[in-house]
């Protein structure tokens, strides 16, 4: 492809494989593109690397195609991009520096027969990009009540999922429609389902994503397992804060707290902590070229609504009786009114501390670790004045019967962060955007996703 006489090879077959390749390639090379489009230099191209693969062209080894000159030249321009070493050369004398030494060990590939482990270089291309990519922008959009409240009429939730669509239409360009992944997590709303309401639910989504027109796949709607929502969380703290940009020591950990379940994710510095977890704690996280191994743990049934059922002596599942009175220790004599939720109450009086006492694993690195809480965390806290700038020292000596103060921050927060084993004085940041970004889970499973489709199947084990 000539432009003013210069051969802009690269970009040319950049958007060739694209329209030629597979609905998911697209999403992976449109992404590439982001960096080859600023490449406004001319490339030495080698016609010796096959166009749809690094690889001889009567090659019987085992290479993905997807191992293109164009993924090969952009791996190069993300490499460059990311050299930030003193006195280092311009990213176009690098690219062209690294051309020529990587087409040097393609000969030498060649020659030694040796072309499989040459090639394996640019398998975690995807990895390679996401460790440069920055977020531009995000939309965030939230709708009331939840999809679990139509789990006795999945026909009323098809006017909520389209008013999101749309709100995704407006803001993703026509042309890139049918290459953007659209995806449903459910969690612990819908866990919390009997099993055939929750799969009705699921097809609901399912059918309503299968007539629009962006990328659907098979695996397009699922009820995310607790672990991985705590994972995400903590991959988005952590990919905000630049934690997951960096090799040093720096630690972050996150407490999400929502409806029906929370979550505590850590990665540990100290050996003892990894040696005295109890199993099903610590799970193995693979991303960015790097293995992280964290503790990690999702305690369903003791989100905020499903904690205050209990508080107020209801239990999951259980139908109530007509004009019987709730008992809280967690609210005032003179406070009285309604309350729903999953329109299940019983009589039986449990004390707040039996709600949470012997139901959370405590572990003393907590205490070294700065920890970032939002969702209901921080939402409760906001509520009652108690979000200071940079994060909420807690008090626990606060008057735990001033007005609404016990029901809303008192017993719903303090009582948690008790229960994992924070000092008095530890300071939490409560936050609900880092950078004008949100700190919600949705991100990080945003990057498991885009680990799936590049081939890597195991996320966090």
């Amino acid at each position: 492809m000539e432009e003013n006489g210069v051969c802009f090879q690269g970009r040319y077959e950049v958007w060739k494989y694209i329209f030629e390749g597979t609905e998911r390639n697209q999403f992976i090379l449109k992404m590439v593109w982001r960096y080859l489009k600023n490449l406004k230099m001319e490339l030495p191209y080698d016609p010796v690397i096959p166009l749809l693969g690094i690889y001889p062209e009567k090659s019987k080894a085992p290479i993905q195609k997807s191992l293109c000159t164009p993924m090969f030249i952009a791996a190069l321009y993300t490499i460059a991009k990311t050299w930030k070493q003193p006195k280092c050369p311009s990213v176009d004398d690098w690219i062209k520096k690294l051309w020529y030494i990587y087409t040097m060990e393609y000969y030498a590939a060649i020659k030694k027969k040796e072309i499989l482990p040459f090639a394996m270089t640019w398998m975690d291309l995807g990895n390679i990009m996401l460790m440069v990519t920055t977020l531009t922008h995000e939309i965030f959009k939230a709708l009331q009540p939840g999809l679990s409240t139509y789990a006795d009429d999945v026909e009323k939730s098809t006017a909520g999922i389209l008013e999101l669509l749309d709100v995704a239409k407006q803001d993703i360009p026509f042309d890139f429609w049918n290459a953007t992944p659209l995806v449903l997590e459910a969690t612990a709303g819908l866990r919390l389902l009997p099993g055939e309401k929750a799969q009705n639910l699921l097809q609901k989504v399912k059918e309503v994503f299968k007539a629009s027109p962006f990328l659907v796949g098979d695996d397009c709607v699922s009820i995310m397992k607790g672990t991985n929502k705590g994972v995400s969380a903590w991959v988005t703290v952590s990919f905000l804060t630049g934690i997951l940009k960096t090799s040093g020591s720096s630690s972050v950990g996150m407490l999400d707290l929502g409806g029906g379940s929370t979550q505590i994710t850590f990665l540990p510095r100290v050996q003892g902590t990894l040696q005295t977890s109890l199993p099903g704690y610590l799970t193995s996280l693979q991303m960015f070229n790097r293995t992280y191994k964290l503790y990690s743990y999702s305690y369903l049934g003791l989100g905020l609504m499903s904690a205050r059922l209990a508080i107020l002596g209801g239990i999951e599942g259980k139908p109530a009786e007509d004009e019987k009175e709730l008992v809280s220790p967690c609210l005032s004599p003179n406070v009285k009114g309604e309350w729903e939720h999953s329109g299940t109450v019983d009589l039986s009086f449990i004390d707040v501390s039996e709600i949470l006492q012997n139901k959370v694993h405590i572990m003393e690195e907590v205490k070294d670790v700065d920890f970032h809480a939002f969702s209901y965390y921080y939402d409760l806290a906001a509520n009652v004045d108690l979000v200071g700038k940079g994060g909420w020292a807690r008090n626990l000596d606060m008057d735990p019967w001033a007005e609404g103060l016990c029901q809303g921050a008192f017993c719903d927060v303090t009582m948690w962060l008790s229960e994992f084993g924070f000092p008095r004085n530890k300071v939490i940041k409560l936050t609900r955007k880092i950078d004008n970004f949100e700190t919600s889970w949705a991100l990080g499973a945003i990057f498991h996703y885009i680990d799936s489709i590049n081939g890597q199947k195991n996320w966090a084990t």
